[in-house]
């Protein structure tokens, strides 16, 4: 079961530039709430409510303003400061104490979900007892972004072009123990997905 999440929420946001350079692209709004708000209620809507939030180095207050503790969503936010972007590995070894021996789910702070049965089918997934899940989405251009391969067994490889990627990971501490030693741009160089990718 997975009761715990990641939300990698730093990023330099380099295409967002100048407005970046003052605030977190995740803190910019999309319609009438931050961005950060979207992945966060991602999470929610999975039942997950123990979420570790990592964010740039001096950033950290400007989140605390928006989400304190998360006591009033009726959920629990702690905070992680990363010195400077690394990718997704690192998110990992920085929540290293956060995710004890739990199983884990990652979401990037820049993710938007929408879809029919979306609730249901992340539910689903929490319930995941060994192995790992990944959440993907089909994009134009793929070479802009992470690309993930799946061949007939259910393995999956990523390639990630231009440090992007998008996607919900989710992984059981059998998975996360593996110590993250690839460099940022290589997430995991294979995980065996358990049932059909969504």
């Amino acid at each position: 079961m997975i009761k715990k999440a990641i939300i990698l929420s730093g990023g330099m946001g380099t295409r967002m530039s100048p407005i970046t350079k003052a605030v977190n692209k995740q803190l910019l709004p999309i319609y009438d709430k931050p961005l950060i708000y979207y992945p966060l209620s991602i999470l929610m809507l999975a039942k997950i409510k123990d979420i570790l939030i990592i964010v740039n180095k001096g950033q950290l207050n400007q989140y605390k303003k928006l989400l304190p503790d998360g006591k009033n969503l009726g959920i629990n936010i702690t905070y992680k400061e990363q010195l400077y972007p690394k990718g997704l590995p690192d998110a990992f070894l920085l929540g290293e104490k956060f995710i004890n021996k739990s199983n884990v789910a990652l979401i990037l702070g820049d993710n938007f979900f929408y879809g029919q049965s979306l609730t249901d089918k992340l539910k689903e997934h929490t319930k995941l007892k060994e192995g790992a899940k990944v959440i993907l989405h089909k994009v134009q251009k793929p070479e802009a972004y992470g690309v993930a391969k799946v061949n007939h067994k259910n393995k999956i490889t990523f390639e990630s072009v231009g440090n992007e990627s998008i996607g919900v990971k989710a992984g059981t501490k059998k998975i996360l123990k593996m110590r993250f030693k690839y460099e940022s741009e290589k997430v995991a160089s294979s995980l065996k997905m358990s049932g059909d990718p969504w």
